[in-house]
């Protein structure tokens, strides 16, 4: 998991741009709740800086069925909203160094496609189009995630914009050989006191069921590295011995400049270069 920086809006100037956008009674709906909406906006940002965002009552319900409240219109702003939105995508991308595709800051796997209502918006629709509450993911994580990021009085979902990630491994990494073929096996730690950023990126892999995609993107990567490992192994004019200490001194110079202890590079790379299963695997290879 990684952060994202947030867009250079203020929450109050999107909404705004919203309710300027809007023709006729809705426009006219939107200022009569303008005060009201601005206050719980205060009190969202307030709640983000003393981290009791969990704390955070609901005002609006949506319903489906209840067309003509306040909760449903509310909701459907940021449906409604498309040139805000698009604005906000754009704003997005110029804070986070103009990467045109982020990769989503939960799964770090996929392209981040769509915007999460990080306070879902059935339960808090006056957020629906708030800028600190839109996050960049996937459209798995997102879908996946549905309403769930508090349970029991605690945040149980990773804020890409507010949670720093772990410095805790959060891993447990193993080689198995089947059939003459490598295979990465990766699981959650047990651990029995962790950080309290620790337990929610845990609790956030838990949620959305990453475990069976890592393993079988890391084993993707994993795979590639191998390959390429080998290729490059053809055109080394020393002996195998030779070949793989340099390699090995590339991987550690690599693995050093990934602060990130978690990060999926690191961990294939970290794997490669210090498992003795594989380094016996390449050299029956060669």
């Amino acid at each position: 998991m990684r952060n994202l920086n947030k867009a250079d809006i203020v929450p109050k100037d999107l909404l705004n741009s919203v309710i300027l956008s809007k023709r006729g009674s809705n426009k006219t709906r939107m200022e009569a709740m303008r005060n009201d909406l601005e206050e719980r906006y205060d009190e969202y940002c307030d709640k983000v800086d003393n981290d009791t965002l969990h704390l955070l009552s609901e005002k609006w319900h949506y319903d489906k069925d209840a067309i003509a409240s306040d909760g449903y219109f509310l909701y459907h702003q940021y449906d409604n909203s498309k040139a805000s939105m698009s604005y906000l995508r754009a704003k997005i991308i110029e804070a986070n160094n103009g990467e045109i595709v982020l990769k989503c800051p939960i799964c770090e796997l996929r392209d981040a496609t769509e915007l999460d209502h990080y306070v879902p918006r059935q339960l808090f629709p006056e957020f629906s189009v708030h800028s600190y509450n839109l996050i960049p993911t996937c459209h798995e994580c997102n879908n996946n995630k549905s309403t769930a990021w508090c349970d029991s009085g605690k945040r149980v979902f990773f804020n890409a914009y507010y949670d720093m990630p772990t410095d805790e491994l959060l891993f447990d990494i193993s080689v198995l050989k089947e059939n003459g073929i490598l295979r990465l096996v990766i699981d959650l730690k047990n651990l029995t006191t962790p950080k309290e950023s620790t337990r929610i990126a845990i609790s956030t892999i838990k949620s959305l069921d990453l475990i069976p995609y890592i393993n079988q993107k890391l084993n993707e990567k994993f795979s590639q590295k191998l390959k390429e490992t080998i290729l490059r192994r053809k055109y080394w004019k020393g002996t195998d011995e030779e070949f793989l200490k340099v390699e090995k001194e590339i991987l550690e110079e690599t693995v050093r400049e990934i602060s990130d202890i978690n990060n999926w590079e690191r961990i294939v790379l970290s794997t490669i270069k210090d498992e003795h299963i594989v380094e016996d695997w390449l050299k029956e290879q060669f």
